[in-house]
């Protein structure tokens, strides 16, 4: 689909041929494996800590999907590309939704369409990600452990094994686009299923911890509604 194609980018895993399709998919993978993304549960423990505070402090009701999509749309922003900033992450957050969009719609530009204003906001996120780039490396920006940084690292690899600045932004975007609904729709039926099954043993594990510890890789191991859904998808 032309639309998708456009809105993701060519370098996209979505949109290369097979033999770079392969390639972009190993590379991209490593920084995803198990080991790496343990060292995030706690940095996602803690956002949502914070964010599920300021909702009880407000004293309102809220709907479960729009703060999950906003909650998902920032951990992966942080753990992609250390993103904290919340006006840039609002931007982001609003650029994201018309990209999306432009990838459902018709693809014609003609001003006030939502695929002309996807293009629009898409060349906006390729610049915020271009100079993100440059910014770490020339030394200007501070270099982070994220996936952003594990990719810049390979840029003395041979051409196999590392991505081009153009590969790196648009599977940023793609990264960005492919987790951000479905991680907020399974986070909002978790809510319901753990509403509905409030199992001792894994309440257990919060009660046991104070307010200042945060949760483990082996916290979430142990849930029985994770081993549960381990043996499901098997």
């Amino acid at each position: 689909m032309r639309s998708m194609a456009d809105a993701v980018g060519e370098n996209s895993l979505l949109c290369v041929p097979h033999e770079s399709h392969e390639r972009i998919r190993r590379l991209i993978s490593g920084p995803f494996s198990k080991n790496s993304l343990s060292k995030f549960v706690k940095n996602i423990d803690k956002l949502l800590s914070e964010r599920l505070k300021k909702l009880e402090q407000n004293g309102k009701s809220f709907a479960v999907l729009d703060f999950s999509m906003k909650v998902t749309l920032d951990a992966v922003c942080n753990m992609l590309m250390s993103i904290t900033d919340e006006s840039l992450l609002q931007s982001i957050e609003k650029d994201v939704a018309d990209v999306t969009d432009a990838m459902l719609s018709f693809p014609i530009m003609v001003l006030g369409a939502q695929y002309y204003r996807g293009m629009k906001v898409r060349k906006r996120l390729m610049k915020t990600f271009r100079e993100m780039i440059d910014g770490r490396k020339s030394g200007v920006v501070e270099c982070c452990e994220d996936f952003l940084q594990s990719m810049l690292d390979r840029d003395s690899y041979p051409s196999n094994e590392k991505l081009s600045d153009l590969e790196i932004m648009d599977n940023l975007l793609t990264l960005i686009i492919a987790g951000q609904s479905t991680t907020a729709a399974t986070m909002m039926w978790c809510v319901k299923f753990l509403d509905e099954n409030r199992d001792e043993e894994q309440l257990g594990i919060t009660k046991n911890k104070s307010d200042e510890i945060l949760l483990t890789l082996e916290d979430v191991n142990n849930m029985s509604y994770r081993l549960k859904e381990d043996h499901a998808m098997k």
